[in-house]
């Protein structure tokens, strides 16, 4: 009896270790099956929206002619630091006197809008009763996904090295941890430069701030090629042509007086007024690189950026020259 008893210990323990061995195999390739499935889906999706993104580029860019705005909303989704302050409070003088309503929201961090649709309709509704301006700092957003004319948009770009130091600069003095606004690695930032940061954390340049192709979302928009990192080489040609088809007009920071001449000239409805306005003592010209390896760094993380930006630029001098305002700008060796 104690030797049967042995044997049956014996036989139900290689009879579990073998129903569990079979049960982990089976476990296993479920779940190998499951992640090739996932993984091939992904792709298959990504791919999708890729080639969706694709054609709908082709199709803005095959479109040469800007669309005709809604002429009662003007919408300025201001990139920060780029002089924002002072075209907020121009707005906000000429409001009066030039018979709109003007509006000031911020979006604290917040760039996408929730709910679209009901913002639309609500610019729409307000329009009605008298013409608005609206300042809001968020990134684009197509009306025409609602079946509403866009507004009149326009904006000021800057260098994307002179913004980005000036973001990073003024972060570096005016944020606190607790302040949820604004960046985790403030205590990493507080006692270096700019360029001190992008040295020390060359490969984690994020630490140093995250205006990474923020200019590019901003002209972008909601879609999801301008969100996802991986489609950016997407994301800026559909910002390139949402400049050309929806703004009637993008400033320089660094030619910022003849940007507000060209304001008053091309949408006199707001900007009348907008010449006797202007007091700034000086501009700020284009910060030079402190050295080639700063000018490497930047030039890689910012490359998207950087293609709009010069996108804007080649635009903004072609209009300027137009207009017969090249006797106002600094740079005139940019005239075409």
């Amino acid at each position: 009896h104690s030797t049967m008893a042995k044997f049956q210990v014996r036989l139900f323990i290689i009879t579990f270790f073998c129903l569990t061995s079979a049960l982990i195999f089976l476990i296993l390739q479920l779940w190998k099956n499951y992640s090739t499935f996932t993984n091939s889906t992904n792709k298959n999706d990504v791919e999708r929206v890729i080639l969706e993104s694709s054609i709908k580029i082709d199709e803005l860019i095959t479109q040469h002619e800007p669309s005709t705005p809604n002429p009662y909303i003007l919408m300025y989704n201001g990139l920060s630091t780029c002089g924002s302050s002072w075209f907020i409070a121009n707005l906000k003088a000429l409001s009066i006197p030039n018979g709109f309503t003007f509006i000031h929201q911020e979006s604290r961090g917040r760039k996408l809008i929730k709910e679209p649709y009901y913002y639309t309709n609500e610019l729409l509704r307000l329009s009605n009763e008298t013409p608005l301006a609206k300042y809001h700092d968020v990134y684009f957003l197509n009306f025409k996904s609602y079946n509403y004319s866009n507004p009149i948009y326009v904006n000021i770009a800057r260098e994307p090295y002179d913004r980005a130091e000036a973001t990073y600069t003024f972060h570096r003095f005016t944020c606190k941890r607790e302040n949820r606004f604004c960046t985790a690695f403030i205590y990493e930032m507080q006692d270096l430069t700019f360029e001190e940061c992008l040295t020390k954390w060359h490969n984690a340049t994020h630490i140093c701030g995250s205006f990474f192709r923020e200019s590019m979302r901003v002209f972008c928009g909601h879609h999801q090629v301008c969100l996802d990192d991986k489609m950016s080489h997407i994301g800026v040609q559909l910002a390139k042509a949402n400049i050309a088809r929806y703004y009637t007009f993008v400033g320089l920071y660094e030619e910022y007086q003849a940007s507000m001449l060209a304001l008053e000239e091309l949408i006199p409805t707001y900007f009348a007024g907008t010449a006797s306005r202007y007091s700034r003592k000086t501009e700020e010209g284009v910060k030079a690189f402190p050295d080639i390896k700063t000018e490497k760094i930047i030039k890689e993380v910012l490359k998207y950026d950087y293609e709009v930006y010069h996108f804007i630029k080649q635009r903004f001098y072609q209009t300027i020259g137009k207009l017969g305002l090249v006797g106002h700008l600094k740079d005139i060796h940019w005239v075409p």
